[in-house]
């Protein structure tokens, strides 16, 4: 690039300490002028859009936009958190950070069309000391423009679609000057610029931190690749899920919110999207529901419940503020889409904590019973243990506190997070997912986050659960890897369930493919003789398709192929495991291929069922405090014939086993090659057989 000193013109701010230097070119590739002026969004001059990846056409003067460096390159991240047009924008940051100072003069061009100018806009901590300058020819100051849309209490580079109103100047020549006397180091006493437009119609941006999500969402969710991904769980199009949240069903269809990272396959940014289905399968993506964006939410919108009021849809989530102080707050939406939050923001404050810690206070749960909502929220005490507190309300805006409904020292620094409660006539069932919880029996709380249901009454004038079965007695509703932060539902007199089929603290393979995480398959709950099963949701049930029916097949200790395959079906029978010797192990391979296969068998000497996904193909390691790595137990009696029931559900990257119609369930992601889906029977000692056995492909 040919560099040439000029005359900077006589403006009525002058840096004078700042030396001064500029930048042109006769012809560079990228940006031109078109060929008719009257045409809208026209570039007002060349490079007027940084495209040129240089400072050709502008003056600097100063140090913060003295050098090249200060035209960065675009990658495609930045290009929709920053929101960049094209390759090239503006960074008055990168070449000597937050407190350089300095300006830059565009030529002068001559205002035509309707007299607007747009341009993206971002940074500008303080307008009086960073913003655009437009001048008339004799270099008076016509009017300046500072960021309007920066929100101190949650700054970020966005750059922001915003323009001035030239038409008193129509046939004149003005000139632009990007100015930044702002000697700040806060982190965002910089300005960034990008792409003027002359006679422009472009739509202005609102600053709307839940756009910046669903505009990310929307450009990034086509990098996504097929790889591991399911056909009838519902995921994210692009970036991080974790806790389902707000599942309810309005009259019509079944609303699913979930905390999701807009932006990473990583957990940050905690927001809420939302999905509707009417069969809680196929799921249409309404775009984000809220984000982080006022002072008391500024760290997280973390889970919560949701209701219909008066028609109106109503969330209750965990707003995280400064320190990660946890408290209460309410959104609410007209159109089952849009949501704004209310002024009486945080409507459930830390001085209604019943002595929970303030940054341990979270994931409310919404029901309503006769006219009164109630949200049982989790709570960690200030020693060893936590509990879960009732509050009441009668509108949804002021809320009271009932009463603890219950409390335990067995999750030790942990917490209970995640409360529900589904009702079966004079039953109440609370699920809850204790973190910490410890056991020496070998099928027990393998996961160092579990979920756990209780069954009894609950009190809604004292808030006080009490258990059929004893204070602690908690069942565990899933024996494998991948289930926690269960949401409950009611439609019709039925309580379906759902959960984050994933866990913490373990690697997340399709993190590198742009996306992590999945909600479990809907189960229906049925409380039958004091004891909780869950079941496939009946509508899953309607895609079954190319029906096979196995012949009955034994292995004696070998291993047998059984003819059927694939990544997404249902498989249902009876394995009879009488004939299994001491010492023996039998069962099915699914994802079976060279070198790779996941495991649920039958270990005559434990007495348990097995899950082993240890050769599964990409391996997924654990925390250090989960059991062991890549194997969970079950205990489960056969029938008196020597049976156990299984109805298998394999969904590419998923498999979940319902035991003995639902009594429990084992739940696990696996990563196996393409190719790998045989399905198979072994035997290691003794002899497996397979009874009544049928399989069907899922279409979805």
């Amino acid at each position: 690039m040919k560099r040439r000193l000029t005359s900077f013109i006589s403006l009525s701010l002058l840096l004078s300490s700042c030396g001064t230097a500029a930048l042109s070119s006769s012809s560079s590739p990228g940006s031109s002028l078109p060929d008719e002026e009257e045409e809208s969004n026209i570039l007002p001059f060349p490079n007027a859009d940084f495209e040129y990846g240089t400072l050709d056409n502008w003056t600097s003067e100063g140090e913060c936009f003295s050098s090249l460096s200060a035209v960065k390159t675009a990658s495609k991240s930045q290009k929709a958190i920053r929101h960049i047009a094209g390759d090239f924008y503006l960074d008055g940051f990168a070449y000597k950070g937050d407190a350089a100072t300095g300006s830059l003069l565009s030529p002068y061009f001559e205002v035509t069309g309707n007299g607007k100018l747009s341009f993206l806009l971002g940074g500008g901590a303080d307008p009086s000391l960073a913003y655009l300058s437009f001048l008339d020819r004799e270099g008076n100051e016509i009017t300046r423009k500072g960021n309007d849309l920066y929100y101190p209490e949650l700054p970020t580079d966005r750059l922001y679609r915003q323009e001035v109103d030239l038409s008193s100047h129509l046939g004149e020549e003005v000139a632009v000057r990007i100015v930044d006397l702002d000697e700040g180091t806060s982190g965002f006493n910089h300005l960034l610029v990008d792409d003027f437009r002359m006679n422009s119609t472009l739509s202005l941006d609102t600053g709307r931190l839940i756009d910046d999500a669903n505009n990310y969402g929307e450009l990034m969710k086509e990098t996504v690749p097929d790889t591991y991904r399911h056909r009838y769980h519902l995921m994210p199009s692009y970036g991080w899920m974790n806790d389902p949240n707000g599942f309810l069903y309005d009259g019509e269809k079944f609303h699913l919110f979930y905390q999701a990272n807009p932006y990473d396959a990583v957990w940050g940014n905690m927001s809420w999207s939302h999905a509707t289905s009417a069969d809680l399968l196929t799921w249409e993506d309404q775009g984000f529901a809220i984000t982080p964006d006022q002072p008391y939410d500024k760290n997280g919108c973390f889970s919560g419940g949701a209701a219909m009021v008066d028609g109106t849809l109503r969330l209750l989530y965990t707003s995280v503020g400064e320190g990660n102080v946890q408290t209460q707050s309410m959104a609410t939406s007209y159109d089952g889409v849009s949501f704004s939050k209310s002024s009486l923001n945080p409507v459930i404050g830390t001085s209604m904590s019943m002595g929970s810690r303030a940054t341990d206070f979270r994931d409310p749960y919404v029901f309503e019973k006769d006219g009164t909502y109630y949200a049982l929220v989790g709570g960690k005490l200030p020693g060893e243990g936590g509990q879960v507190l009732l509050y009441s309300s009668k509108d949804f805006r002021k809320w009271e506190g009932v009463g603890v409904t219950m409390s335990s020292t067995l999750t030790g620094g942990g917490m209970f997070e995640c409360p529900n409660v589904a009702f079966f006539d004079d039953k109440a069932v609370l699920f809850l997912s204790p973190q910490g919880v410890r056991d020496q029996r070998l099928d027990s709380f393998q996961n160092v986050h579990s979920v756990v249901a209780e069954i009894g009454s609950l009190d809604l004038e004292t808030g006080k659960f009490t258990n059929d079965y004893g204070a602690d007695a908690m069942l565990e509703l899933d024996k494998g890897f991948d289930f926690y932060a269960t949401q409950i539902a009611a439609k019709d007199g039925k309580n379906y369930l759902v959960a984050w089929m994933n866990h913490w603290s373990r690697s997340m393979p399709t993190s590198g493919y742009g996306w992590a995480g999945e909600v479990t398959l809907p189960r229906e709950l049925e409380l039958k003789d004091g004891c909780l099963y869950q079941h496939p949701v009946s509508s899953i049930y309607e895609h079954f398709e190319n029906e096979v029916s196995l012949p009955e097949t034994t292995a004696s200790d070998e291993t047998v192929d059984l003819g059927v395959a694939g990544n997404c079906l249902s498989f249902k029978a009876k394995l009879d495991v009488s004939k299994l010797g001491t010492g023996a192990r039998g069962g099915l391979k699914f994802f079976a291929g060279p070198g790779e296969e996941t495991l649920l068998y039958y270990d005559r000497d434990l007495g348990m069922l097995v899950f082993d996904r240890r050769n599964s193909g990409i391996k997924v390691s654990e925390a250090d405090d989960d059991s062991e790595d890549g194997i969970r137990y079950a205990a489960v009696e056969p029938d008196a014939n020597g049976c156990i029931e299984l109805e298998f559900f394999l969904d590419v990257s998923s498999l979940e086993c319902f035991v003995n119609g639902g009594e429990f369930t084992m739940t696990g992601l696996v990563y196996p090659s393409s190719g790998s889906d045989k399905i198979e029977l072994f035997a290691d000692g003794g002899s497996v057989s397979l009874l009544e056995a049928k399989k069907w492909d899922i279409d979805l």
